[in-house]
């Protein structure tokens, strides 16, 4: 299991997630062209958006 080891510099994740409302909604849109599993290893990206609301 990979835990946080991935090649994506997590800033990218962060610029896209700055400024956007605390909003399910919200997040799914600002994420949709973002490959969570690049920066975050073996994770969904519904199971990202889990963690973070």
């Amino acid at each position: 299991m990979t835990i946080f080891l991935e090649s994506g510099n997590v800033s990218e994740v962060e610029n896209k997630l700055k400024h956007i409302r605390y909003d399910y909604g919200a997040l799914e849109e600002a994420l949709a062209d973002v490959n969570v599993q690049h920066y975050f290893g073996n994770i969904t990206k519904e199971e990202f958006i889990n963690l973070i609301y």
